[in-house]
């Protein structure tokens, strides 16, 4: 409902990234209000980008549980392959640090509350997500 808000609003390039910049400094641009500079945050999990992102994602699952037996079992070393497998590190990666930022619901209620929502996933689903998304095969070379 809040993009009604801002039908018929274009930005330029130069607004766009201005407005980014001015976002990830925690400062509302001067054409928006606090409230309309952060409305989509926390992201809504009912919200149809939201389900959509959550499709996308298990259908990559879906693909990694067949992929990753086949490659150890067939050796599959080829640089379009690693271009996947990278591919897919890092949308697993942002899947998790999305999952910081999306509301939830407590008792019935809709849990917007920013803290709320970190320690929530801290506590719950954190640790395996991380778990299977953090591509630690390419991070333990990097360590040694």
């Amino acid at each position: 409902e809040n993009h009604k808000d801002f039908e018929g609003y274009s930005l330029s390039f130069r607004e766009l990234a201005r407005l980014v910049f001015m976002i990830r400094a925690d400062k509302p641009p001067e054409f928006l209000s606090a409230q309309q500079a952060f409305s989509f945050l926390p992201i809504d999990p009912d919200s149809t980008v939201k389900q959509t992102w959550d499709l996308i994602i298990m259908i990559f699952l879906l693909f990694t549980t067949f992929s990753v037996p086949f490659s150890l079992a067939f050796i599959v070393d080829s640089p379009e392959y690693d271009v996947v497998e990278a591919a897919l590190d890092v949308i697993f990666c942002t899947d998790v640090l999305l999952s910081f930022f999306t509301g939830y619901y407590a008792n019935g209620q809709y849990v917007r509350s920013r803290s709320k929502i970190v320690v929530h996933y801290m506590r719950t689903w954190l640790i395996i997500d991380a778990s299977g998304s953090i591509p630690f095969d390419r991070l333990a070379p990097w360590a040694l």
